[in-house]
């Protein structure tokens, strides 16, 4: 029950469902309670959303909903700074890309994945279907880094850049530093 855009963007994982239901042997759900905007992301064991859906639902409660899933893979990595060192601590995010809504319900990729790097650099973006993805890091003291990627089973190494410096002065209202 939130803006897409509220779910997709920012640091770490997408927050926890509201809501839940269980389909039945034929496919079909039913969720109670929702909001007038909602991202509907479809999930089972082994499975990863291929597309779910997001938007606005009229206020009938009308909708044409379809939710896909496909086989599961992980993507496995490493981050490192530009001297090979482990960079811990920082968030790895692997996204589809982003959407504009036209309004109502839409079809959309999957929600982005979000993982912390451990202390030797690694991370792991579970559960997602086997296609092409927007691989994010943004680690305090390095320029952003971004690949579009499809996971293979290998290990994907992530190694940021030193960036440039910029010196300045910061000014009070009195004109002095």
């Amino acid at each position: 029950c939130d803006y897409h855009y509220n779910v997709e963007h920012g640091d770490g994982p997408p927050p926890d469902p509201h809501a839940r239901a269980a389909c039945d042997s034929r496919g079909r759900c039913e969720l109670k309670g929702m909001g007038p905007q909602l991202v509907l992301v479809p999930e089972a064991a082994g499975m990863a959303a291929v597309s779910g859906m997001a938007g606005s639902v009229s206020a009938d409660g009308s909708a044409d909903v379809k939710l896909v899933l496909g086989p599961a893979v992980e993507l496995c990595g490493r981050v490192i700074d530009p001297a090979g060192q482990p960079v811990a601590k920082t968030w790895v995010t692997g996204h589809r890309g982003y959407i504009m809504m036209q309004g109502g319900l839409e079809s959309i990729s999957p929600i982005k994945v979000a993982n912390a790097t451990d202390s030797d650099g690694r991370f792991v973006l579970a559960t997602i279907a086997q296609r092409g993805l927007r691989v994010d890091v943004n680690a305090q003291g390095f320029p952003p880094w971004s690949k579009s990627v499809t996971p293979d089973g290998s290990e994907l190494l992530i190694q940021l850049e030193s960036g440039l410096g910029l010196p300045g002065m910061v000014y009070g209202p009195d004109g002095k530093p």
